[in-house]
């Protein structure tokens, strides 16, 4: 088994979305659905519950501050080609 911090979880999700700018957090989406439950100890008793499942995680932006915070231009700096697009294109050339 592997595990990973939050900082990690945010650095793999910053370089599968190709992201190089920007100081980002990841953030979760819970869903909560209530019911009733009857207690293991005594079946004739219900009681009201409630179920959290986790639904998603994603990234936020975030202030660099923050302590949960990764720089995208450091963990994922755009290699030298789309240095050389970003260029191109701030210039107007092909």
């Amino acid at each position: 088994m592997y595990h990973c911090d939050w900082q990690q979880l945010a650095t793999l999700l910053i370089r599968h979305h190709g992201l190089h700018e920007g100081w980002w957090m990841i953030t979760a989406h819970f869903s909560m659905h209530g019911f009733s439950s009857m207690l293991e100890s005594n079946a004739s008793t219900t009681c009201p519950a409630a179920l959290f499942r986790l639904e998603s995680l994603g990234l936020l932006a975030c202030e660099s501050t923050h302590p949960l915070a990764v720089d995208a231009a450091v963990v994922n700096p755009p290699d030298a080609g789309e240095w050389d697009h970003a260029l191109r294109e701030l210039k107007g050339e092909p």
